[in-house]
């Protein structure tokens, strides 16, 4: 059987003097997401050396996880707020895993 999950990661920096709002705002989806189905991981990260920067790293078990993740209400609330706190468009990229 061929292997569905499926790596997220996404990037976001902060709006100058949103960085701590970000940074709340970003750790209040951990519980909630990684109670979704189908999500196996769900970490947040934060550059050490630029407080404005932060990283999501996700692994789903499929790309329909991560499709009705990306509906469920607090993402579409974060979705709502980004615009106010993010200084650029959220990068996202989506990666397969070839290797253990």
């Amino acid at each position: 059987m061929e292997n569905t999950q499926i790596t997220v990661i996404a990037r976001l920096r902060a709006k100058e003097g949103k960085e701590n709002t970000l940074k709340e705002t970003l750790l209040e989806l951990i519980t909630p997401s990684r109670a979704d189905e189908g999500c196996i991981r769900y970490d947040l990260h934060e550059d050490p050396e630029n407080p404005a920067l932060f990283m999501f790293h996700e692994i789903w078990s499929s790309k329909a996880a991560l499709d009705k993740h990306l509906a469920t209400p607090h993402l579409q609330k974060f979705i709502g707020l980004s615009e106010d706190l993010l200084a650029e468009p959220l990068g996202v990229t989506i990666w397969k895993k070839i290797s253990d």
